[in-house]
C-alpha cells in the first residue's frame, strides 16, 4: 500500500507519528516546510475507539 501511495503522488513517503518528533527540531522545522500530511487524527477522536 506504501508503494502504491507513493507512485500516485511520485514522492517517496516517510511514516512518522507526530508524537515521535521533537517540537521545534530541525526536522520538525523540514517537514513543516515541505512535507505532506496525508492523515491526521481528529483531535476530537476518543482514545477508546
Amino acid at each position: 500500500m506504501l508503494e502504491n501511495l507513493s507512485d500516485a503522488l511520485g514522492k517517496d513517503i516517510d511514516l512518522i507519528d507526530k508524537s515521535h518528533i521533537e517540537p521545534d527540531s530541525l526536522l520538525t522545522q523540514e517537514i513543516e516546510s515541505g512535507g505532506t500530511v496525508i492523515y491526521e487524527k481528529s483531535e476530537n477522536y476518543s482514545k477508546d475507539n
